[in-house]
């Protein structure tokens, strides 16, 4: 059993897709935040804490996520009408947090904001678990 992992801060690939759809090349890196689709929740919303790979018995590599889960609070926000959700620590993770790559297969377009409070000096307080879902982002046409 082999249990060398190699930790990378990017990760590009193609999703080969129809020839009337086009293929979608995707770069991702550590830090960003993907909509997945998630059976109980509908839309999930993951930060993506590491990307590795592992070399499996047989000899062929394979490249994962570790994802650490945002939880809706259902809770808005009464000055930026943005939700509110934690993220999970990771004894309380209801959900699995490893993936293969082709997990993702759209180019993340979802931004989170932390929630400062008088906590967050010259970096964010780590202890506060608490991100605005930014629902004003859009992208340019």
């Amino acid at each position: 059993m082999n249990v060398d992992l190699e930790f990378y801060e990017s990760i590009a690939y193609t999703i080969l897709r129809g020839s009337n759809q086009g293929n979608i090349r995707l770069k991702i890196h550590v830090g960003d935040v993907v909509k997945l689709k998630e059976e109980s929740e509908g839309i999930a919303y993951a930060r993506i804490k590491s990307i590795f790979r592992h070399q499996a018995n047989d000899g062929q590599y394979h490249a994962f996520f570790f994802f650490d889960w945002f939880e809706a609070t259902n809770t808005i926000n009464h000055v930026l009408d943005c939700p509110l959700y934690n993220i999970q620590k990771p004894k309380d993770s209801r959900w699995f947090r490893i993936f293969t790559i082709d997990f993702i297969d759209s180019i993340p377009s979802v931004h989170f904001i932390h929630n400062c409070t008088n906590t967050c000096n010259i970096e964010h307080d780590e202890t506060n678990r608490s991100y605005f879902l930014n629902i004003f982002y859009y992208n340019a046409v």
